[in-house]
């Protein structure tokens, strides 16, 4: 069983619902101030249902911030790879067509507009406002779960929940795989791995819907709580 945790008060759900209903009102975020926080979730279906999807991300960020801050944050946290170009585009904008484009200052078409062009809460203004994020051409689905007064503290985007590494299965012995063919999108683990090295170049898992896709390599590690960090390293120095 897979449980996902709130990194503000640090408690783990068991599903992906439970673990999103809960971050939106967690009291461990409250916090002084009269900004304006925008609380998004992003996820890799475009389903309405959350469970469907495997990847997710809960982050806040002011709305007064532009466009650059979320994008960086996705490109970090899932995508860079070889600084592809990105993209938002808002449900709100279609009808004009327009689209908020990492180069558009290398453009001449008025429906490319930079990232800085734009306040987000002139886009997300509502709970259920929806966009896309694109970083080279692999979507990602965002929406606005609440507005909420606070304050971000300085910090342009915080996470507040990521789904904790998905188990795949190796394609050869079903046991939890640790690698990737990008070319087939096979799972495998160590042992199936060094038996095919030699026929196949593998990528190592990475908590990401971008893993075995060009050449990404992410993090895979798993979310581990303050209070078992503290426990972990006074263990260590026991057995020291």
């Amino acid at each position: 069983m897979v449980y996902h945790y709130c990194r503000c008060c640090e408690e783990k759900f068991n599903g992906i619902s439970n673990v999103v209903d809960h971050v939106v009102d967690c009291s461990s975020r409250v916090s002084s101030g009269d900004e304006d926080i925008l609380t998004i979730l992003i996820k890799d279906n475009r389903s309405k249902a959350v469970k469907q999807s495997k990847y997710f991300l809960v982050v806040e960020m002011d709305s007064k911030s532009d466009l650059k801050p979320l994008d960086s944050f996705i490109r970090n946290v899932w995508m860079e790879c070889c600084y592809h170009t990105s993209e938002f585009v808002f449900e709100k904008d279609s009808e004009s067509r327009v689209s908020y484009y990492s180069h558009a200052d290398q453009m001449q078409d008025h429906h490319w507009q930079p990232f800085s062009s734009i306040k987000i809460g002139d886009k997300l203004t509502k709970a259920d406002d929806r966009f896309i994020y694109s970083y080279d051409r692999q979507p990602v689905f965002g929406v606005l779960l609440k507005i909420s007064k606070g304050s971000m503290n300085g910090k342009p985007v915080r996470l507040l929940a990521r789904n904790e590494p998905i188990q795949f299965k190796c394609v050869e012995c079903k046991k939890i795989a640790g690698f990737i063919d990008p070319e087939s999108h096979n799972f495998y683990c160590d042992n199936c791995r060094e038996e095919n090295e030699n026929t196949i170049e593998f990528d190592e898992m990475s908590n990401s819907p971008r893993v075995g896709i060009c050449g990404y390599i992410g993090d895979n590690k798993p979310y581990v709580r303050k209070a078992d960090r503290v426990n972990k390293r006074k263990s260590d120095q026991l057995d020291e």
